[in-house]
C-alpha cells in the first residue's frame, strides 16, 4: 500500500482532522501510557501528516493505547488519537499484518468475539478466549478470583434482546472491508 493511500485510509477511517495538528505535544504529555509506546501520540499524527504512515505499521503504539480520551481532552484542535489508533488496528486486521503487541491484539479480538456472540461484553467468556489464545492461564488468577467473589464477573452471559442487530452490524462492517 502506497504511503499516500495508507494516510488517506487512516484519515477516512478515523474521521480526525489531523492536518490541524500544530505539534503542541499536549496529547503526548498527558498520555498515561506514552512511556510504553514506540511512537508518542503527537508523533503518530506527525507521521500521518508527512505521509510516513507506513512507519506505524508494526509499531506498538496502536496496541498500547487504552483509548482513555486524554489526548482529545488536551488537544486544542480536538484530535482523537485513539480513533486514529482504532483505524490502524482495523488496517492491521484487514491486511492480516503482524501486530505490535500480540497479547493486546488477542485481547481485542476476544472482546469483539464476545460482543458478536452476546451483543455485549461477557467478561468471563472474554477472559477464557484470551487465555486460550495467549496460553497464559495463571497470570491474573488472584485478581480474577477477587473480582468473581465481589460479583464483578458473572458465570452466565447475558445476551441482548435484538442480537441480530449486532450480528448485522458486524456483517456490514466485514462487507465494507
Amino acid at each position: 500500500m502506497a504511503n499516500n493511500t495508507l494516510t488517506m485510509e487512516i484519515a477516512e477511517l478515523s474521521h480526525q482532522p489531523v492536518s490541524r495538528c500544530f505539534q503542541c505535544q499536549k496529547c503526548s504529555l498527558g498520555c498515561p501510557v506514552a512511556e510504553e509506546m514506540d511512537y508518542l501520540p503527537h508523533q503518530v499524527v506527525d507521521l500521518i501528516n508527512k505521509n510516513l504512515s507506513e512507519k506505524l505499521i508494526g509499531s506498538n503504539a496502536s496496541w498500547i493505547c487504552v483509548s482513555c480520551k486524554t489526548c482529545v481532552q488536551r488537544c486544542p484542535n480536538g484530535i482523537d488519537i485513539g480513533a486514529i489508533h482504532d483505524a490502524l488496528k482495523n488496517i492491521h486486521f484487514k491486511l492480516k499484518l503482524p501486530v505490535g503487541v500480540k497479547a493486546v491484539a488477542d485481547f481485542y479480538e476476544s472482546f469483539l468475539d464476545t460482543v458478536y456472540d452476546y451483543g455485549r461484553a461477557y467478561e468471563l467468556g472474554m477472559i477464557v478466549k484470551h487465555k486460550l489464545k495467549t496460553k497464559n492461564f495463571t497470570q491474573d488468577m488472584k485478581m480474577g478470583l477477587q473480582m468473581f467473589l465481589k460479583g464483578k464477573i458473572k458465570i452466565a452471559p447475558h445476551k441482548i434482546n435484538k442480537i441480530w442487530e449486532v450480528k448485522n452490524l458486524f456483517s456490514s462492517v466485514k462487507g465494507s472491508e
